[in-house]
C-alpha cells in the first residue's frame, strides 16, 4: 500500500509537464475532492465533488474499482483512459500512465485521522501517484498560528483562510457555512485571532424534535428552503408570531442565525480596530447563500428583525461569496511555491525530463521465460551525485521495478528498438511525441556522462554485429542487473558504495489471532558491503541484522521510498 508523506516544498510541487493533481479533504463526515489544472494553469480548481468515506464493502473489490465510485468523470477518465467502469483496472490504469507526459498523479491531501489517510492509500494502491499530507505549517507560520495548533473544526479552514487572505489581504474573518457554522478571524499583522463554531440551519430547525418532543414538526434544509423562499418572493418576512408552528420554528431559527452572524462580524470589527477601508468577510460553505441573506440589511427580508438592530454599513465590511474555498487555498500555496522553486540545475532538467519517457525490459515471468514489457519512468530516487540516482518504473502490466542510470539507458535503447507491442500503437502520435523526447535524453546522457557514453559504444557495437541490443542487454544465464552486480565486483565497487548509509524498509510477518497474514514494516540502514560474497549488511533500528543482494537492496529501497513517513528516525534528524 502506497504510504502519504508530508509535503516538503517546492521539491513536492507538481511537475511542470503535470497536466492534472487531485486534491482531497477527510472531513469528519465526508470526503471533499476536487480536480485541478497542472502548473501550466496555475494548479485552478475545475471540478468539486463530495463523497461519503471508506466503508467496509468498498475494501471488498479491488482497490482500482473501489476507487472508482468516489471519482468524477473527469478524473476517471484522466486515471483509466476512459468512463467505462469495467476499464478501471490496474493494468488500464498503467497503459494511461503511459500515455501522460507525467505518468505519475501528484494527490494532495489535508486529514486529521489515521484512519482516513489509510483508507486514501487503500484507494490508490494500484495507482501511479505520490501521495503528500499537507499541513498547518504549509499554510502560515508558526507565528501567524499562535497558540492554534490544530484546526478548531475543520481541516480545511487553514487551508480556506490561506486562500482568503492571498485574495483580500488582511484583516480578514472566514465564515464557513454547512450543517455548522465556523468562523476564524485574522488581524491587521496576519495572525490568527481565533475562531468557533455554532449550528447550522438545518441542525436549528430540527433540535426541539430532536431533543425535546416528537409532537414538534422536524423541518428539513429544503422544507426550511420554501418557507424562507415564499417569505422573499412576497416582501414578507417571516414573523416569530407565526400562524402556524413549522413556519414559528423557522422564523426563531433564523432570527437566531441573524443574531449570531451579526455578533461574530461585530465582535471581529472591535478586535481588530478601526480601519481606513472596509474590513473583507469571506463567506465560503455548501450554504453560503443563507449566511450572505442574513447578514445583508434587514436580513433580506427573510425574518423581521428585531427593532432597532444595527446591521454591518458598507463602509465598515466588505462581504465576498465564494462556496468552495479550500481548493483555492491549495492553488494559492502550490503557486506561491512555484515562484519559490529556483531555475533547475543541468542534472535536475535531466531527471524531470527522463520521467514520462517509455522503456522496455526483460522480465522472467511465472512460467520462466524471459519477456520483454513496456513500462514508464515514474520516478527519480536522488542519490548522493546524478549518477546515483534509482529510477522506478512503471511496468504497464501494475509492478514497479527499479534501475540505476545504466540499466535504465539500456531500457530506453531498448524501447527504440523495440517499440510499443504492436504496429497499430506505434503508429499513435504519443509513441512519436515519447520517442523524440527519448532520443533528446539520451543524447544529452551520452555528451554529459562517462558511464553512458562508455555503455553507447558497447550496444553500437552490439547494434552493429548482430543487427540489435537484446543479447547485450538480456544475457541467457540471468538478468544484466544481476550479471553485473555479481561478474567483478572490483569494477563495481564504486557502484557498492553508493548504498552505504542508504535507509531501507522490510516487511516482516506479525500474525496475529485476528488476522494471520498481518505484517510489520521494519526500517534499518545499509552500512557495509562485503567483496567476498557480494552482499550488503543491513542493520535494523531494533538491533537485528540481515544481508541482502542486490535485488533485495533495490527493492528495500524504493519499499521505503514509500514509507518513509512512519520512519522515526528519519524524522528526528
Amino acid at each position: 500500500m502506497q504510504g502519504i508523506t508530508n509535503a516538503e516544498f517546492p521539491q513536492d510541487l507538481p511537475s511542470e509537464l503535470e497536466e492534472n493533481i487531485i486534491f482531497i479533504v477527510c472531513e469528519s463526515d465526508s470526503i471533499n475532492w476536487s480536480f485541478h489544472e497542472g502548473a501550466k494553469h496555475n494548479f485552478a480548481p475545475t471540478v468539486f465533488w463530495t463523497t461519503p468515506h471508506v466503508q467496509e464493502e468498498d475494501r471488498s473489490p479491488p482497490p482500482c474499482m473501489s476507487l472508482t465510485r468516489f471519482l468524477c468523470q473527469h478524473a476517471l477518465s484522466y486515471i483509466f483512459g476512459g468512463v467505462d467502469l469495467k476499464s478501471a483496472t490496474k493494468h488500464s490504469a498503467s497503459r494511461a500512465a503511459s500515455k501522460r507526459k507525467v505518468p505519475s498523479i501528484t494527490v494532495y491531501i489535508l486529514s486529521n485521522s489515521a484512519n482516513h489517510e489509510e483508507d486514501i492509500s487503500f484507494l490508490f494502491q494500484d495507482i501511479p501517484a505520490r501521495l503528500f499530507r499537507l499541513r498547518n505549517s504549509d499554510f502560515f507560520t508558526s507565528q501567524q498560528l499562535g497558540e492554534i495548533t490544530k484546526p478548531l473544526i475543520s481541516v480545511g479552514q487553514f487551508a480556506a483562510m490561506y486562500a482568503a487572505k492571498e485574495d483580500h489581504g488582511s484583516p480578514i474573518l472566514l465564515l464557513n457555512g454547512g450543517s455548522a457554522i465556523t468562523y476564524m478571524g485574522m488581524n491587521k499583522e496576519s495572525k490568527i485571532l481565533g475562531g468557533g463554531a455554532c449550528p447550522g440551519m438545518s441542525i436549528r430547525c430540527r433540535t426541539l424534535f430532536d431533543y425535546c418532543s416528537k409532537d414538534f414538526p422536524t423541518i428539513d434544509f429544503d422544507k426550511y428552503k420554501q418557507i424562507t423562499d415564499k417569505a422573499k418572493k412576497d416582501k414578507k418576512p417571516i414573523s416569530i408570531f407565526a400562524s402556524n408552528m413549522e413556519v414559528g420554528i423557522a422564523a426563531n431559527a433564523t432570527a437566531e442565525m441573524a443574531g449570531t452572524l451579526r455578533n461574530i462580524v461585530k465582535q471581529f470589527l472591535k478586535a481588530v480596530g478601526p480601519s481606513d477601508t472596509p474590513v473583507t468577510v469571506v463567506i465560503t460553505g455548501d450554504d453560503t447563500e443563507t449566511l450572505e441573506q442574513l447578514l445583508k440589511e434587514n436580513c433580506s427580508d427573510m425574518v423581521e428583525t428585531e427593532p432597532d438592530v444595527a446591521f454591518p454599513s458598507s463602509s465598515e465590511v466588505t462581504f465576498c461569496v465564494r462556496k468552495n474555498m479550500v481548493p483555492y487555498g491549495v492553488q494559492r500555496l502550490l503557486t506561491a511555491n512555484k515562484r519559490k522553486r529556483s531555475p533547475l540545475d543541468p542534472d535536475e532538467e535531466i531527471r524531470e525530463a527522463l520521467v514520462g519517457l517509455r522503456v522496455a525490459t526483460f522480465l522472467k515471468k511465472s512460467n520462466d521465460t524471459k519477456t520483454i514489457f513496456r513500462g514508464s519512468i515514474g520516478r527519480v530516487i536522488h542519490g548522493k551525485i546524478f549518477g546515483e540516482d534509482t529510477y522506478v518504473v512503471f511496468i504497464d502490466d501494475g509492478e514497479n521495478i527499479v534501475f540505476d542510470l545504466v540499466q535504465l539507458y539500456d531500457a530506453m535503447s531498448l524501447y527504440g528498438e523495440v517499440g510499443e507491442q504492436t504496429k497499430e500503437e506505434n503508429k499513435q502520435d504519443w509513441v512519436g511525441e515519447k520517442r523524440e523526447a527519448s532520443t533528446k535524453v539520451q543524447v544529452n546522457l551520452e555528451g554529459n556522462n562517462d558511464k553512458i557514453k562508455k555503455r553507447k559504444s558497447e550496444l553500437d557495437a552490439a547494434k552493429k554485429k548482430d543487427g540489435s541490443i537484446i543479447k547485450i542487454v538480456c544475457p541467457e544465464e540471468n538478468n544484466r542487473s544481476k550479471k553485473r552486480q555479481r561478474s567483478s565486483p572490483k569494477k563495481e565497487e564504486d557502484d557498492t558504495k553508493k548504498y552505504i548509509g542508504q535507509r531501507i524498509a522490510k516487511y516482516f510477518d506479525d500474525p496475529t489471532p485476528e488476522d494471520p497474514d498481518h505484517q510489520v514494516i521494519y526500517f534499518g540502514t545499509i552500512d557495509t558491503f562485503s567483496r567476498d560474497n557480494l552482499l550488503w549488511h543491513i542493520k535494523y533500528d531494533d538491533g537485528d541484522e540481515e544481508e541482502f543482494d542486490f535485488g533485495e537492496i533495490r527493492a528495500a529501497i524504493l519499499l521505503y521510498s514509500k514509507n518513509n513517513n512512519g520512519d522515526e528516525k528519519n524524522h528526528s534528524e
